[in-house]
Order: structure tokens, then sequence, then C-alpha cells
């Protein structure tokens, strides 16, 4: 079963620096074509999550100007994490029970690695599922070799 190290390694990490505009983010997030990004201190420390969620709810809705609003302002600073060993199934429980699209990746010290997108985890279930479908498809139809008889 594949963990949330397996499925982040090899993966960008995107992210801003605080002080970095809404605007610079959001930027960042079109280019990408991402969802979210994270918010790193100067000194690579994990400080929070930038979402479209955020994006809407707490500047264009409100009518800010996100060239204007600082990322610190805005960002989601309390974030659910992931440990690098735990299942996609045990992200996916997280996800679904916060109603979030996006998890950090931290090892044993909370050292950041990277994050998870509710698609990464889609698609690692989709795979498996495909897969034992497959494999129960085999066994229902197997048809062993035609031995003639002497």
């Amino acid at each position: 079963m594949k963990t949330a190290g397996d499925i982040i390694k090899g993966k960008p990490l995107y992210f801003v620096e605080s002080g970095s505009s809404v605007l610079d983010a959001a930027k960042l997030m079109a280019e990408k074509n991402i969802g979210a990004v994270l918010v790193l201190s100067k000194d690579g420390k994990f400080l929070g999550i930038f979402s479209e969620r955020d994006l809407l709810k707490r500047v264009i809705a409100k009518g800010l100007n996100p060239a204007d609003i600082k990322i610190d302002d805005v960002m989601t600073h309390e974030v659910m994490i992931a440990f690098e060993n735990e299942s996609y199934e045990e992200c996916l429980a997280k996800m679904k029970k916060a109603q979030i699209r996006h998890l950090p990746v931290v090892d044993k010290n909370n050292n950041l690695l990277g994050m998870l997108s509710l698609r990464d985890l889609m698609d690692i279930s989709l795979d498996e599922k495909t897969e034992k479908i497959e494999l129960l498809h085999s066994y229902i139809y197997y048809r062993p070799p035609f031995e003639e008889s002497k």
C-alpha cells in the first residue's frame, strides 16, 4: 500500500515566502496549475497553506485587491498534516473529515517534505481499483489450456 511519502517522492514543492502578495501566490498557482501553495518563512520554516478557497473566501469575496494583501493575512495557519508513513487511505480519510483538498506531508521530525492533493490520492485509488478489477476478471474468466486426449 502506498504511503504519503511514496506518493510525493519526486514531486516539486511549490511555495511562496511569507510577506509575498496574494497576487504572487495566485500567479504561481495559475502558472503551475495547482490549487494551493505552501507558505514558508525566509529560513524555510513551514507557516501555513494558501488555497483557491482562501483566495475566493478571504480575498475576492471581500472585494480586496490581491496585489495589496499579504499572504500571511489570508492563509490558513492551522493546517492538518500527514506523516510520510501514513497510507493514502489514512490521508484520504483526513481530507474527507476536514473537508480539505491539500495535505502537507512531514517526516517524523516535522520537516516538510511535500504536499498531497486530493487528485493524487484519487489517482492512486483508481489505479488500485483498476488492478483489482483486472485480477478478478482474469480469475473469473480463466480458461485452462486445452489438453488433447490421447
